[in-house]
């Protein structure tokens, strides 16, 4: 990894999709602050249910040292399994959770820019932050990254400035201008049940006429079909229509009901939602990254549109 003597810090992220995985990179790794995030419906092809993609997390704090911290979500209904499980005996959790060591304060104001929100750090101290990314999610991630800053002894300043400064990665809610006027939210880098309910939670809180297209998520084994009913019934408290591709989405679409299409091929889809991006439109799009739908936000994006199809 090239590291050399100036270094002070090394993150890195732990993936997996089988048990054993991060106990084999923990190894190599060696972590003195593990950080869980959460455990979601993701790679259940692997896992085999979400209690299996909590224990297979729960690897990283078998190799904590003693001196060590974990990091624990404690939104997380696995939060105490973990706590238990951790050797190092430091524990900081981070949360909406009042009882979180890393929590806000008030609530979260979305604005221009991101979300406005207090941040109330372990020791008590407040911070007041505009963070320039979208959703309570994204508010969730940044407590666990102070959490885990002030584990290792990085000043209230420097969180407040490197939170402040944070910026998007390219198809995580990424809100752009679209084919006449319309707002695009392009959410295409991947997919799974949590992230998608993550982003309609936002979509519930945009104003205008909210459109949702959804493309298969990948990797989720035999609850793959109810697992994309369950976004489909979520959907519709959080948007005016559905728009589905692919096998799987198909059975979102029926759990919609009344004002959800579905569609095979992603041409077809582009010439259904072009005429109804007008100015009062605001689009969401999330999917798999097989699903190949940052091709469709790239064709309706107001600087991107050449006229063609995505195919």
């Amino acid at each position: 990894m090239e590291l050399a003597d100036h270094h002070e810090i090394l993150v890195i992220e732990l993936g997996a999709n089988h048990a054993g995985e991060i106990a084999a990179l923990s190894q190599l790794v060696r972590p003195t602050v593990g950080v869980i995030t959460n455990a979601g419906a993701a790679h259940l092809e692997g896992f085999g249910s979400i209690y299996g993609v909590a224990r297979a997390k729960g690897e990283l704090l078998d190799h904590l040292p003693a001196a060590g911290t974990a990091i624990l979500n404690a939104d997380d209904p696995y939060c105490s399994a973990w706590r238990r499980r951790s050797h190092a005996a430091g524990v900081l959790t981070f949360g909406f959770e009042p009882s979180a060591d890393c929590t806000v304060r008030g609530e979260v104001a979305d604005s221009s820019v991101g979300s406005a929100f207090t941040l109330e750090l372990p020791d008590g101290t407040a911070v007041e932050l505009t963070l320039p990314l979208r959703g309570r999610h994204s508010v969730l991630n940044a407590l666990a990254a102070a959490a885990a800053s002030f584990a290792v002894g990085v000043s209230v300043d420097d969180i407040q400035s490197g939170l402040s400064k944070a910026r998007p990665v390219s198809g995580r809610l990424n809100r752009m201008r679209g084919w006449g006027g319309a707002a695009i939210i392009d959410d295409t880098y991947n997919a799974n049940p949590t992230s998608a309910l993550a982003a309609l939670d936002y979509l519930r809180g945009c104003g205008g006429r909210r459109m949702f297209v959804l493309g298969d998520m990948a990797e989720l084994g035999a609850e793959a079909p109810e697992l994309h009913r369950q976004v489909g019934e979520y959907a519709r408290n959080c948007c005016d229509t559905l728009f589905a591709i692919g096998e799987l989405s198909h059975e979102a679409a029926r759990a919609f009901g009344s004002g959800a299409r579905s569609f095979t091929e992603l041409a077809a889809l582009h010439q259904a939602l072009k005429p109804l991006l007008t100015e009062d439109a605001i689009l969401l799009v999330k999917g798999s990254r097989v699903m190949g739908l940052d091709r469709l936000v790239g064709s309706l994006g107001a600087g991107g549109d050449n006229g063609e199809a995505p195919c």
